[in-house]
């Protein structure tokens, strides 16, 4: 009985690490790795404007890749059903004050995280389950007026969503 415990044990802890590995990664996977079969990583080319108090949908304007045509200005649309996994950050540029994210599946909020003090950027990420036409949307907000910082690169602020299951 211990042998199979261990056996099994070490096999978890190997895909562990192994996924550990993906997740730590995530911003450089591309669909040529295998591992991501739908999926897309857009991302804010300029400044966008957030205004103290208001909520504001963040609205990525380019792609680096997008499998499905899952992204269109700042909605995603959820092409199949599965496990997804997201991540978004949103770089601002170090404000004092207080800084919030959220995140919206079908208008429904499921994750949000906020920071306070001086705040340079803020992430948020998880695993959600999501059926086909799901629509996610990302939006911030702000205890003062700032902007949120866009790039060429495609990694200063961005969103991607993955299947993985």
């Amino acid at each position: 009985m211990q042998k199979d415990f261990n056996a099994i044990f070490s096999e978890l802890l190997k895909n562990f690490k192994a996924l550990n590995r993906r997740v730590n990664n995530f911003e450089t996977w591309e669909p040529s790795t295998g591992f991501v079969d739908t999926g897309t990583h857009a991302y804010l080319t300029s400044n966008q404007a957030i205004n103290t108090g208001a909520w504001r949908h963040v609205l990525f304007d380019a792609e680096l890749w997008d499998t499905d045509s899952i992204h269109t200005g700042s909605t995603f649309t959820i092409p199949e059903d599965g496990k997804y996994l997201f991540k978004t950050l949103i770089t601002i540029g170090g404000i004092a004050g207080s800084f919030f994210c959220r995140v919206y599946k079908s208008a429904t909020e499921i994750i949000q995280d906020s920071k306070v003090g001086t705040v340079g950027a803020i992430q948020v990420g998880g695993i959600m389950e999501c059926s086909a036409g799901d629509t996610i949307i990302v939006e911030v907000s702000t205890s003062v007026n700032t902007t949120a910082t866009g790039s060429a690169n495609g990694y200063t602020t961005f969103f991607q969503v993955q299947r993985v299951g």
